[in-house]
């Protein structure tokens, strides 16, 4: 589908560009925070704000590759070479999470060094161990 690279370069594009957006404005917040706020700052969490509208965006993505088929009538010619919906079904969602997961690493990993470069200005960028173990999870959990 044309479609795919389009959902896939606009969910790249805006999900980094609100990590940096996060980034800059918390950065320009932290300047000014109490010890107490700023013993509370998660810049993990301001870097990654950007995975929810990559979220939306690829479940646009998964609703395009099911539907697609029926606008374009192909979906009797599938169901003739393959009669049960179960295959057929299968194949759409290995090609989607084939397409997916990589798509959702990478987001995550352009805006967590996007939002970390928007927040080193300010020097709240992530340092510590505790976060970095964080991150690590954050990108092992999504490569299950």
């Amino acid at each position: 589908m044309r479609s795919t690279g389009y959902v896939i370069l606009g969910t790249l594009a805006f999900c980094t560009g609100l990590a940096s957006l996060n980034g800059r404005s918390a950065g320009g917040d932290y300047a000014t925070m109490t010890a107490a706020d700023r013993a509370a700052f998660d810049p993990l969490a301001t870097s990654l704000r950007g995975y929810l509208p990559a979220q939306i965006a690829l479940g646009l993505l998964g609703g395009l590759v099911i539907t697609s088929e029926y606008g374009a009538r192909t979906i009797v010619s599938t169901l003739t070479a393959v009669p049960h919906r179960i295959p057929v079904l299968t194949a759409k969602a290995a090609v989607l999470i084939a397409v997916a997961l990589p798509v959702g690493l990478v987001v995550s990993l352009c805006g967590f060094l996007v939002g970390q470069a928007a927040l080193a200005g300010a020097d709240a960028r992530t340092s510590s161990s505790p976060i970095l173990r964080r991150c690590a999870a954050f990108w092992a959990a999504g490569s299950i």
